[in-house]
């Protein structure tokens, strides 16, 4: 099959994976707040905890297969057309597979966890799918604007994933540090792909390099930009020196969620 980016429905088939990650999570998300998947629990005399929550787990990997099997199916695609804000490459199809199985993963080992603590579990699911898809976004733009959304996407998902447990002091802490770290970082983001739109007047990551090449950005807001946009991606993935909300994220939040980030 042919996708051909100058018709906008095609753009639906470039992100099928995306967009099956999304309807899942939305699906669960429906199912999760029926009385049929609500843990039930009984008083004094015993206690019956329905173990539904794994079945929202299970409904959640379906999901993640459905995901795998429309990225495989990517593979066959032939990409054609100009400017596009999504690339359909090798790259965004194997780095798809890392976070589809790294979401894999972090479901399997949420299930005992889920149950124990008794968390909501089609909330807990459908954010590592909405983070999952974020990821996938992100890893898959031409663009700084689409490159910002998926980042942001996976972002809130997994501030929300960190302060998930409400029980735990720990965990609502890390979760309102990173919440906040993560906003002030963001400003810088967005101001860097600000300064990169006025030096080169698009923020498509292929128009920006020819500008670079050709010698036609301003300088003199490039470089401003470049260092913004390194201290928000910083901040994002905790690198020295901006690594200082890691330790109490990593340790507030959830086990299973430390380990799947």
């Amino acid at each position: 099959m042919t996708i051909d980016f100058s018709r906008q429905l095609h753009y639906v088939w470039a992100l099928l994976p995306e967009i099956i990650l999304c309807v899942s999570g939305m699906v669960i998300l429906v199912v999760g707040v029926s009385g049929r998947y609500r843990h039930a629990h009984m008083a004094a005399g015993g206690s019956i905890e329905s173990k539904s929550g794994d079945d929202l787990g299970w409904l959640a990997l379906l999901g993640l297969l459905g995901a795998a099997m429309a990225n495989a199916w990517l593979y066959s695609v032939t990409e054609v057309g100009e400017s596009s804000m999504i690339a359909v490459d090798r790259f965004r199809l194997f780095s798809n597979w890392i976070f589809l199985l790294a979401a894999v993963l972090g479901i399997l080992i949420s299930f005992a966890y889920v149950y124990r603590q008794r968390l909501q579990a089609g909330e807990f699911y459908a954010l590592i799918l909405f983070a999952t898809a974020g990821m996938m976004f992100m890893v898959g733009a031409r663009d700084l604007i689409v490159v910002f959304l998926g980042l942001e996407v996976m972002s809130i998902a997994v501030y929300t994933l960190t302060a998930f447990n409400r029980r735990d002091r720990k965990s609502a802490e890390g979760g309102l540090k990173y919440f906040l770290l993560g906003a002030f970082s963001t400003g810088f983001l967005l101001y860097g792909i600000a300064l990169v739109y006025g030096a080169t007047g698009s923020t498509n990551v292929a128009v920006i390099g020819e500008a670079i090449s050709n010698g036609e950005a301003s300088m003199g807001l490039l470089s401003p930009a470049v260092a913004l946009l390194t201290i928000g991606f910083a901040f994002k993935v905790s690198a020295i020196p901006f690594h200082m909300w890691t330790p109490d994220v990593y340790e507030g939040a959830p086990a299973p969620v430390t380990a799947w980030m």
